[in-house]
């Protein structure tokens, strides 16, 4: 998880920006083209550039998280054995 935040944090700010309003506080393409004054079209390319950069840099933990979405069990585990994430503030970094 911590990985993920980081491919996040990562991204050029346009493209994080973009990602992060759309993925995280549920914003419409055109909702997001509206606040930061751009065409939606603009707001698609920087989520689709987001979207490739993070498959790129996530590409060998895909294969993981999907498996543990299809064994929930598993995912428990997982999630347990990251509760320092999500106690210690670092998950939201």
């Amino acid at each position: 998880m911590a990985l993920a935040s980081k491919a996040i944090r990562e991204l050029p700010d346009e493209y994080r920006k973009a990602f992060e309003m759309n993925r995280f506080e549920e914003m419409t393409y055109n909702e997001i083209a509206e606040r930061t004054g751009v065409s939606p079209k603009t707001i698609a390319y920087r989520i689709s550039q987001a979207l490739k950069i993070l498959r790129t840099k996530l590409k060998d933990y895909i294969p993981l998280l999907v498996w543990l979405r299809k064994h929930p069990t598993a995912m428990s585990v997982f999630l347990m054995s990251q509760k320092t994430y999500f106690t210690n503030g670092a998950f939201n970094k």
